[in-house]
């Protein structure tokens, strides 16, 4: 039987793989907050991090003028096009949870047709 919850975390090992950061302290601290936040998925930060050290580590980090977005997103980054390339040249979907978005950018004809606007049914989840 496949346990999941070692499978997930081997997954968001593999997505933090490529994230370089200057010293290997932040490297360590960041694996440690995304497994707490990846654990704790939907919770906020103090009650994923679980203690008050935990939580006030996690938002020195994150405050550090030493971290950037990059340095945070550079792993995953680089997954998702390895997973991209691994899928070509078959067709791949970039699904957005949100209900609107928008695409800011030199040429925004790369992006391509996703079809009409057209409006849903909006339910409280009791019907």
């Amino acid at each position: 039987m496949v346990n999941l919850e070692q499978t997930s975390l081997s997954w968001l090992d593999e997505e933090m793989n490529s994230s370089v950061f200057s010293d290997r302290r932040h490297a360590s601290r960041f694996k440690s907050l995304m497994q707490k936040l990846w654990q704790g998925m939907g919770n906020s930060l103090p009650f994923a991090c679980q203690d008050r050290a935990a939580t006030k580590a996690a938002y020195r980090f994150l405050s550090s003028t030493r971290i950037d977005e990059q340095m945070l997103l550079r792993g995953h980054a680089e997954a998702t096009c390895l997973r991209v390339k691994a899928a070509s040249p078959e067709t791949i979907l970039l699904l957005q949870d949100t209900t609107t978005f928008g695409y800011h950018r030199n040429n925004p004809d790369d992006v391509g047709f996703a079809g009409h606007y057209a409006p849903g049914l909006v339910t409280t989840g009791n019907d």
